[in-house]
């Protein structure tokens, strides 16, 4: 019998040596340890040579030699060994297939490595490789019907059919799709009508859900596979396979979203930096080149879209890979796959796609995506709760040595209500890595610390050093290329040192999950604050599997989004498992890639803008449907706080901005040196008004409740259902206001609205609160507000 294919494609990281009269084999599924759970590697000797390194395979096909290794690295020991007697002489190679926990040949690229003497000691760990259903998400539950199959987790729906990719998806109970998630294409000038659709659920456990699907069309064949996992990531694998030469002419994945949801459009380009391009879609739609993450969503819910690379995407204009536009009822998303010819054709027929022929003649295309709704998580604490304060090395607070934390200093912080601590990297001498310098006196602050109430979040990030002891052997493999960091990291009080930006898809992944779990062990930290480990920054490092060699010879990026999901899932777990009310707290400024973020208590977003000139307006760079699209976290299920170094905007206007959106800004002690009793204060009221129990009203939904002007003077409401009604009334234009309200007591549950309490905060005093009783005239007030200003009005 045959043994069953899976469009799955996986890359597997093969490690050889030679052992006295014997070859040794180990191997790892390079960056997605999860999916190597039930599976095993079938490693074959061939003969012949590898066909250089995009991974085909030349020569004789057959196997003269085979083994089976049924535990996979990170966390296995296990080897195939072949006897070197045994071997045939010549030219041989090793051919991996992995094979997949329902029994399926996955498509498998390799990369390989070789094992040296001195590895490090987390080289291999499986921390936070689990299958566990972590909280607060719920078990995956699988219902199948004769129309289809519904795929369920927390707070979303998925309904699949045989002829769709998606049929429909539901999130906080909606549905987002004005019609299904489908596949048009036209070969030879005419579009394919696909027939004998089939859908079919393989395996389903509390933790994932994988479905099968496949379809025909003349000279076209399409195969399919689903992974539905416990937080709401669906990720597809597909190929397109000819049984008769044909031209594609047009391939277009098409996704419609009901346009009352679709407000908000979302890119990741995979770097940091501004990005005017997030925010309201416009009237005549969006075009953009390729982008591994977008998302389409208002202020409530959402659905988002990615890919890691766009290998197999042929681009007659690479600026419009990506479409949206408004269509009758929805808004469609495009996926332009194929967008100028390509020749396809049965393998015997096919055209080796790095030889010099052409035009070139593809035997088969694979594509692999994914579809995440939001928001992905119920949020039982927010950043409200979590009241983080950061020490970096440069602040206000006269700090400026290696691990001090002097008492008056805690003494400042618990009596601010300061909950949480972090501490940036200066815990160790080498940047972004685990080795403290000084453990006795670290786990004496982290007891400090404790002692007063307040949690520790020890800084991780995204860099190795050329300091760290694994340098020399791992950075070949560990780096993301080109490289990119700092030349001179002078960070003081760190060494001066060189650090290189890492990819997580290499083996470095092993050595985040084990550092967290080592800390959290050893130091007794509360979790971690995690400095871009989240983003899928861009890599063309073919050593661990990320670039896509083109056919003019170039190498494409690869923004590994499945493997930094896969890191920051085993971060997650390593933290949770040991602290339930621990912290994965993310700086995350540009990047709101779910499949990763979605792994993160909370966010801190906004270091892109800490180069623009202090005094440039908020609308230049930051405008409200920009902030309401990235920056809120509400519709993402992953609590927001703004990140604010002073400029662009000063502390006190950062907060004018942020908290007419109900999101806190964390205080560092960076630029202004009141900001933590400045926060104290904010806290201080939210308590006693009650906020988690207050229904909030934001300034685009509350006209019924107050009418305000002039233009630019926004207010948005709190109401407590004992406690009256908050508003927080901001100025955000370029000038001075009088804001000009009249609040409707009926609508709000209030006997008058006359009476209430006006609160202004004042930057430079260490007593930045001062409340004033007024008077209202029927609900009518008149206020003054400075430019990018803000106060406070209570009403009873």
């Amino acid at each position: 019998m045959d043994e069953a294919n899976s469009p799955r494609k996986v890359v597997v990281r093969l490690y050889t040596r030679v052992d006295g009269h014997k070859l040794r084999v180990r191997a790892a599924l390079a960056g997605e340890p999860h999916a190597a759970l039930g599976g095993k590697l079938r490693v074959e000797i061939v003969r012949g040579d590898t066909g250089n390194i995009e991974g085909q395979w030349r020569g004789p096909q057959k196997a003269v030699m085979q083994r089976t290794i049924r535990k996979l690295l990170p966390g296995a020991v296990e080897e195939a060994v072949f006897a070197l007697s045994k071997l045939p002489k010549g030219d041989w190679s090793v051919r991996p297939t992995f094979i997949d926990g329902q029994g399926r040949a996955c498509e498998t690229e390799v990369v390989h490595d070789r094992l040296s003497s001195g590895m490090p000691r987390w080289f291999g760990s499986a921390q936070g490789v689990s299958r566990k259903v972590m909280p607060p998400w719920t078990p995956i539950e699988v219902h199948e019907a004769r129309a289809g199959l519904s795929v369920n987790c927390w707070g979303r729906e998925h309904k699949f059919k045989a002829n769709s990719f998606l049929a429909q998806v539901f999130s906080r109970g909606r549905a987002l799709l004005s019609g299904p998630v489908r596949l048009r294409a036209i070969a030879n000038g005419r579009e394919l009508r696909w027939r004998k659709p089939k859908l079919e659920c393989l395996s389903h456990a509390p933790d994932q859900a994988v479905l099968t699907c496949s379809q025909v069309s003349k000279d076209l064949s399409f195969s399919g596979q689903v992974e539905v996992d416990f937080d709401g990531m669906m990720r597809f694998d597909f190929a397109l396979t000819p049984s008769a030469p044909l031209r594609l002419d047009a391939l277009t994945l098409e996704i419609p979203i009901y346009k009352e949801y679709a407000k908000y459009f979302y890119q990741y380009r995979g770097r940091a930096g501004t990005d005017k391009k997030i925010g309201s879609i416009p009237a005549r739609g969006l075009a953009k080149g390729f982008r591994p993450c977008v998302w389409i969503g208002d202020e409530e819910l959402g659905l988002s879209w990615f890919a890691e690379s766009d290998e197999d995407w042929f681009h007659a204009d690479p600026d419009r890979c990506i479409t949206v536009k408004r269509e009758g009822s929805g808004v469609v998303l495009r996926l332009h796959l194929v967008s100028t010819p390509v020749e396809l054709a049965p393998a015997d027929g096919s055209v080796f796609p790095y030889s010099d022929r052409r035009p070139l003649c593809k035997k088969c295309l694979r594509y692999t995506f994914g579809l995440q709704a939001t928001p992905i998580k119920p949020v039982e604490k927010d950043a409200w709760d979590y009241r983080i304060f950061c020490l970096q090395q440069q602040n206000d607070a006269g700090i400026d040595g290696c691990l001090e934390m002097p008492p008056k200093l805690l003494e400042r912080l618990a009596a601010g209500g300061v909950r949480t601590v972090v501490i940036f990297e200066h815990w160790t001498d080498i940047e972004a890595h685990a080795i403290p310098r000084d453990k006795a006196k670290l786990k004496e602050i982290i007891r400090n610390v404790h002692q007063r109430g307040m949690q520790v979040l020890l800084y991780f990030g995204f860099l190795l050093s050329d300091i760290a002891p694994e340098y020399r052997s791992l950075a070949h493999s560990s780096l993301a290329l080109p490289k990119t960091g700092w030349s001179l990291m002078k960070y003081p009080p760190q060494p001066a040192q060189t650090a290189w930006r890492v990819c997580l898809r290499s083996t470095w992944q092993d050595f985040l999950a084990e550092g967290v779990a080592k800390v959290m062990e050893e130091l007794d930290a509360d979790g971690v604050y995690l400095d871009g480990t989240a983003s899928p920054y861009s890599c063309r490092n073919m050593l661990h599997g990320c670039g896509t060699l083109r056919y003019d010879a170039s190498i494409g990026p690869t923004f590994p989004v499945f493997s930094v999901r896969s890191t920051m899932r085993r971060i997650y777990d390593a933290v949770i498992s040991r602290k339930p009310d621990g912290q994965v707290n993310v700086h995350n400024s540009t990047c709101m890639v779910m499949p990763s973020m979605a792994w993160a208590t909370s966010t801190w977003d906004g270091e892109q803008f800490a180069g623009l000139e202090w005094g440039t307006p908020h609308k230049d760079f930051l405008s409200l449907d920009t902030f309401r699209t990235e920056f809120m976290g509400r519709q993402w299920g992953v609590p927001a706080e703004l990140l604010c170094y002073n400029r662009p905007l000063s502390f006190h206007q950062a907060w004018a901005l942020a908290l007419v959106h109900d999101v806190p800004v964390r205080a560092m002690l960076k630029g202004q040196p009141n900001d933590i009793e400045y926060n104290r204060d904010i806290w201080q009221v939210m308590d006693e008004f009650g906020r988690k129990e207050a229904t909030w009203i934001p300034y685009w939904h509350n006209t019924d409740y107050v009418a305000v002007s002039p233009k630019n003077v926004y207010v948005s409401l709190y109401q407590h259902p004992a406690n009256g009604v908050l508003a927080v009334i901001s100025n955000l234009g370029r000038k001075a206001a009088t804001a000009r309200l009249t609040f409707n007591p009926e609508a709000l549950g209030l006997e008058s609205g006359n009476e209430a309490m006006l609160m202004q905060w004042t930057p430079g005093k260490l007593e930045p609160m001062t409340r004033t009783p007024v008077s209202l005239r029927h609900g009518k007030m008149g206020l003054a507000l400075d430019s990018v200003d803000w106060r406070m009005l209570w009403l009873r």
